[in-house]
């Protein structure tokens, strides 16, 4: 439901509540400032991803770093902590902000990986 926006107040609320600056991946399961069952929803997500298809679209909605949109699943956990200062993507950035008429914005590559 948190994905597929669907009508629910407690959705709504949680959307509002966490999601509205940060990703769903990219959340720490250990910030005790989320409520419990929020909590216990963090923990899940390995097993989430087995049911998730991401559909990019315009890419305003997908967090680069975070959400797991490439065969690699989220290049964050990919690349590792210094992906995004090695690439100079900002860490809450957005497809979209990495894709133009052009193609991909990224520097050249440094390694294989």
């Amino acid at each position: 439901m948190l994905f597929f926006r669907a009508g629910s107040l407690w959705v709504a609320w949680i959307r509002q509540k966490y999601l509205s600056s940060s990703s769903f991946w990219a959340l720490n399961v250990k910030n005790y400032a989320y409520s419990w069952i929020f909590r216990r929803l963090l923990k899940l997500r390995p097993k989430a991803l087995k049911f998730l298809s991401i559909k990019i679209g315009n890419g305003d909605s997908t967090f680069f770093w975070w959400d797991p949109w490439t065969p690699y699943g989220s290049l964050y956990h990919f690349l590792g902590v210094d992906g995004p200062s090695r690439l100079g993507i900002p860490l809450l950035a957005t497809v979209a902000e990495v894709w133009n008429v052009d193609g991909w914005s990224l520097p050249k590559p440094r390694t294989e990986r």
